[in-house]
Parts: C-alpha cells; sequence; structure tokens
C-alpha cells in the first residue's frame, strides 16, 4: 500500500522563497533515486506562510528507510539550515484511493 508523506514548515525570517526551492530542488535530485519513490510535490500556502512538501512512497516501510537516509545527505543540512525547525510537522499516511495520473494531467 503506498503512504504519503506529509511534511510541513516555515522558512526561517530573511530567507527567500528562490531559496527554499533551490534547496528542494537538490533534495529532489538525491531522493527520486531513494527505493520506493514514487513523487513529490511541494507547495506554498501565501496566507500562513507555510510550506507543504508532500512525497508518496510505495509503501511505509521505503517511507522510514527514506527519512533516516535523508537526515544523512548535504543537501538536507542545507534544507533544514533554512526551516524554522519550531514550525515543522510530519506525518504519514495510507493512501486508500487515488487517480492516475498521467502527464497531460500535470498543472505544475
Amino acid at each position: 500500500m503506498q503512504t504519503l508523506e506529509l511534511v510541513t514548515f516555515t522558512s526561517k525570517e530573511g530567507v527567500t522563497q528562490a531559496q527554499v526551492i533551490e534547496a528542494n530542488d537538490k533534495v529532489m535530485q538525491e531522493i527520486k533515486h531513494f527505493d520506493g519513490f514514487v513523487y513529490r510535490s511541494l507547495c506554498f500556502q501565501k496566507e500562513s506562510k507555510q510550506w507543504l512538501d508532500i512525497v508518496y512512497w510505495e509503501n511505509a516501510l521505503a517511507a522510514k528507510n527514506a527519512q533516516e537516509k535523508f537526515m544523512t545527505l548535504p543537501c538536507c543540512q542545507m534544507l533544514m539550515s533554512l526551516i524554522d525547525e519550531s514550525s515543522t510537522s510530519m506525518l504519514h499516511a495510507d493512501v486508500l484511493l487515488d487517480s492516475p495520473f498521467s502527464e497531460m494531467e500535470n498543472c505544475g
């Protein structure tokens, strides 16, 4: 069963949106090669200034293993230096229903 990982956070004072996107692009270059990776998107909620990092994994074990591996990567340390750690929240959930995805449906 696929697992959704949702991480929400705000950036530190003075950090630009471009800096967060650049750091996350470097993260993406790494995690897309992790075992069990399916899909990732990064979103920004303007009113709350909150980021939403959404990742789909093949299963809960893949999500757990990725989390452990991620914390050892230099790109992770760079990203974490931009984030207000007290604002960070992570949850995992089983995907019970989803729709097929194709490049034609990609809005971003």
